[in-house]
């Protein structure tokens, strides 16, 4: 028990800027959770803040390997970031599985695969509100770009028609 408040006040303390071993550390704490929980009492509704750790730390393992990925560190070659991430996502799957069977033995598939499916839903909400925030910066861009160049465009048009207009009134003198 004392491991898992460990393991609590570090994800508490770091919040969603957690690092993958403790994030690790923290789905197999809340794995060993759910698993006594529903052995205990079998009630699920007590251990949702536990699976919604356990799924926070999985995204944290892929947005880890996804940055990796991104930014090379000049202290690791390729063949140990590719390890690295390869050894993080397979403990992953394991405490995953663990888990999915955990719920399985216990009666509880159908919740464990409508919270997969919620997840699945909630992720593709929001991956469509980032690409509609995106479109909405492009398309302010682009308006504000269209703009300039009318406002360009009427700032040398005032230019030319008050200069043929002096140079027509100097004639006229």
């Amino acid at each position: 028990m004392l491991s898992s408040f460990y393991c609590c006040l570090l994800y508490w303390r770091w919040g969603d800027e957690i690092d993958p071993l403790t994030a690790i550390a923290v789905a197999k704490t809340a794995v060993t959770t759910i698993k006594a929980g529903l052995k205990l009492h079998g009630d699920v509704q007590s251990l949702i803040k536990d699976f919604s750790k356990f799924q926070d730390c999985k995204d944290v393992i892929e947005e880890a390997a996804k940055e990796e990925e991104k930014k090379h560190k000049k202290n690791k070659s390729i063949s140990q970031q590719a390890m690295h991430n390869v050894m993080l996502r397979k403990q992953m799957r394991d405490y995953e599985a663990k888990l999915r069977e955990t719920f399985m033995w216990s009666g509880q598939s159908a919740l464990y695969s409508e919270l997969q499916a919620e997840k699945k839903r909630l992720k593709k909400l929001e991956a469509a509100e980032v690409e509609r925030q995106k479109y909405k910066k492009r398309l302010i861009i682009q308006r504000f770009k269209e703009g300039s160049l009318l406002a360009a465009l009427m700032l040398f048009t005032s230019y030319v028609v008050v200069t043929v207009i002096n140079m027509i009134l100097d004639k006229i003198k």
